[in-house]
């Protein structure tokens, strides 16, 4: 604790990005595709050697199950009969996933054909490409509907199966600076999923814009500090913004944590802004998103506090940072017993000193908490920071 009962921060971090990983998909294990291609090799090889299936082999090219005795087959015909017919030729069938999204789009087509000892796989993936893997992963670079054909081919003929119009690419997202493009995420628009968690409260929550569409927009993410969704909601559904409450109350390690852990999901699942995540807390939870903002400018776009300061530690971060700036809004209401306005002022004064953006604004006739109904604060805020990014 500092000497104004403020919990301070160490020295930690939140990785900017976690790699992603993607799993590759295997050939499919088919036993019953190995015994076949084992009989049908048995029965080349009798065939070549003058065998009937599993009949005795004669030196003089007769062969038998039984002989008449004196070596000659018992309708003395003496001929080999060639091999049984192993059954029908093969059977085309093959999934693809995804099959909509915004282009460039990767899809990974999984072959399910049936047949005895298929050896070859021709693809034609209704772009102007072809492919001759079993299970071929191919990215569709424009926008449009495409028909994918698969034909196959075993020892007993071939085999083609075509889906119409399979493959639906849309436009890219027209809007937004470092687009993560990740799809199949399960919220539904407007509404609010519960992501489990192992860290602190074992909750994340995470609001999806009514007017959420990742094929035109890449969102921008607020990351809720002590915060909460409905204060945000309107202006979310407005904006198209994506709505995080890590549902912490002050306890800094799990909010790194779930910022690790949500970050991953939200990329991979949706199509979010990596460039415009915002930090937003309220009381200590603002102390905190200017203290993890100051430490992690290589994540952060801005951070939004009603109120909350950084003090001495943020102050040490921001002076050694080299790179691109944060910007940091400050709120304070004007009857706040916690947080002095003057004080809070003075913070946003020194840290635009070190050559950072800052915004002070006073609420009046305002205590410590500031009621979003009746003095839209952070719609005040979100229309100040909404045009910064990493990249500007």
């Amino acid at each position: 604790m500092n000497s104004k009962g403020k919990k301070s921060v160490g020295a930690g971090f939140i990785p900017a990005r976690l790699p992603s990983v993607r799993f590759s998909g295997g050939h499919k294990a088919r036993p019953y595709g190995l015994i076949l291609k084992c009989l049908l090799v048995m029965g080349v090889i009798f065939g070549l050697l003058g065998c009937d299936g599993l009949g005795v082999i004669q030196r003089d090219g007769g062969m038998d199950g039984g002989t008449d005795g004196d070596g000659g087959s018992s309708d003395g015909a003496g001929d080999s009969v060639p091999p049984a017919d192993l059954g029908m030729g093969p059977v085309a069938v093959f999934e693809a996933t995804p099959t909509t999204g915004p282009a460039p789009l990767q899809v990974q087509f999984s072959d399910h054909s049936t047949g005895a000892g298929i050896h070859t796989w021709s693809w034609y993936f209704g772009d102007g490409q072809n492919g001759f893997e079993q299970d071929p992963l191919h990215v569709f670079e424009s926008p449009g509907t495409y028909s994918v054909r698969l034909t196959v081919t075993d020892l007993n003929g071939s085999d083609s199966v075509e889906k119409g119009g399979v493959i639906q690419v849309a436009n890219p997202a027209v809007d937004g600076v470092d687009p993560s493009m990740g799809q199949g995420g399960s919220i539904a628009p407007g509404q609010t999923g519960d992501w489990s968690s192992a860290h602190g409260s074992g909750h994340v929550f995470v609001y999806v814009s009514a007017n959420y569409d990742g094929t035109l927009a890449a969102a921008p993410v607020i990351w809720l500090f002590n915060e909460e969704i409905p204060q945000w909601r309107g202006l979310a559904d407005e904006q198209g913004l994506i709505l995080v409450d890590l549902d912490e109350y002050n306890d800094v390690s799990a909010y790194v944590a779930k910022i690790n852990f949500a970050s991953g999901l939200l990329e991979e699942r949706y199509n979010v802004d990596r460039a415009r995540y915002h930090l937003a807390g309220w009381s200590a939870g603002g102390n905190i998103v200017v203290i993890l903002g100051a430490q992690n400018q290589d994540f952060a776009a801005s951070t939004l506090a009603f109120p909350g300061t950084g003090g001495q530690g943020a102050y040490d971060d921001l002076s050694a940072w080299s790179g691109h700036k944060i910007r940091l809004f400050y709120a304070c209401g004007e009857d706040d017993p916690n947080f002095p306005w003057s004080a809070v002022q003075n913070e946003a004064d020194v840290f635009g000193g070190l050559g950072y953006q800052t915004r002070f604004q006073m609420v009046p006739s305002c205590g410590h908490y500031i009621d979003e109904d009746l003095h839209h604060i952070r719609r005040d805020a979100w229309n100040w920071v909404s045009g910064f990014n990493l990249q500007n």
